[in-house]
């Protein structure tokens, strides 16, 4: 068990984030001002308790607020089925921009991808980093906060956004799996890093903000070990 107090994703922020577009038509004729974004997060493993590749499709609406239109998860894909499936996603939503995390295990992807890929240039790699992580789902917490961003009810994702905590050392982390977050983050990232709103401030279990000043300032070519993982 959990306490609310312990949550980086407010539980009733969750509740009140749900109820957004979820596997829209994009070519429906009501969403031709939106535009896509994609993250992906790269699991390679396909053991019992292994991690997934998660697809993320964030829809962006003229009116400025984000949905999350469509999230898949897929355990032990090899590279080319990555690759083809980012592929497939793209003719169906035609995607303005996108990241892939491509460090550790996602490297030889990331080399697929751009081999067999149209959607590059548009979409480019991502490094998860001791630095980038905990940006990236400040960021999030920041968006829900600011009820900028809509998911829906995919109980995988509400898991694992109600299973997010920051850890005695102040590092974030989930309590299994946390593929879903950090593809959800990944994408959110395309939206909102031009945003002059967004904030990278941690609010820890006691209500204060910030996070650890060793654990960010760790050089970047150190690479997360559980970055992707849970």
């Amino acid at each position: 068990p959990m306490s609310l107090e312990e949550q980086f994703f407010d539980d009733h922020v969750i509740e009140s984030a749900q109820g957004a577009e979820w596997m829209h038509n994009p070519h429906d004729g009501d969403h031709d001002d939106w535009t896509y974004f994609l993250g992906v997060d790269i699991a390679l493993q396909d053991g019992a308790n292994a991690d997934y590749t998660v697809f993320t499709v964030l829809g962006h609406a003229p009116s400025g607020v984000t949905h999350l239109v469509n999230q898949e998860r897929e355990k032990g894909l090899s590279p080319a089925g990555i690759a083809e499936r980012i592929d497939e996603l793209d003719n169906f939503y035609h995607f303005s921009g996108g990241l892939v995390e491509k460090n550790a295990i996602g490297e030889g992807v990331w080399r697929t991808i751009e081999e067999e890929c149209s959607v590059v240039p548009r979409v480019q790699p991502f490094d998860t980093t001791r630095k980038t992580r905990p940006e990236i789902l400040s960021s999030l917490q920041a968006g829900l906060n600011r009820g900028e961003l809509l998911i829906h009810e995919f109980d995988p994702l509400l898991r694992e956004l109600r299973g997010f905590h920051m850890n005695r050392k102040g590092k974030l982390e989930g309590r299994e799996h946390d593929d879903t977050v950090m593809s959800l983050a990944i994408a959110y990232r395309c939206v909102d890093s031009n945003d002059s709103k967004a904030s990278f401030n941690i609010v820890g279990e006691d209500g204060s903000e910030g996070y650890s000043e060793n654990y960010v300032e760790e050089s970047e070519d150190e690479e997360d070990g559980e970055a992707g993982q849970s």
